[in-house]
């Protein structure tokens, strides 16, 4: 099974930037609030790619209770999130390959929770 990516950046060119470096991937690019509730299972899901600069307040507390409830692990590329052993944060500018490695690590550390009863 190929695990699917969500991303919610508001941002066209980043998006298509994501759906490149991220091609191994099935990717699910949402654009806002209804996007993200079309998502029906976040935890098949795993990990959202945001832009948490971007996101408006319910975007916000969707993603929040999706990271709580689900284990969903959240990957900030604004820089505006505070890290915590669930997420991952970039601050700009960021390096393509330091960003593929951390999300490359997020892989066993997803199966395994996933995996866990």
């Amino acid at each position: 099974m190929v695990e699917s990516i969500g991303i919610l950046t508001h941002n066209q060119d980043m998006d298509e930037i994501l759906r490149r470096v991220l091609a191994p991937y099935r990717i699910v690019c949402v654009n806002d609030l209804r996007g993200l509730l079309a998502l029906k299972d976040p935890e098949g899901t795993g990990r959202v790619i945001v832009d948490w600069l971007q996101c408006s307040a319910p975007e916000r507390q969707m993603l929040r209770r999706w990271e709580q409830n689900h284990q969903v692990v959240l990957i900030d590329i604004s820089g505006s999130l505070l890290p915590n052993k669930r997420r991952i944060v970039f601050m700009p500018p960021f390096s393509w390959k330091g960003f593929i490695r951390a999300l490359t690590a997020t892989d066993q550390r997803w199966k395994r929770q996933r995996a866990t009863p």
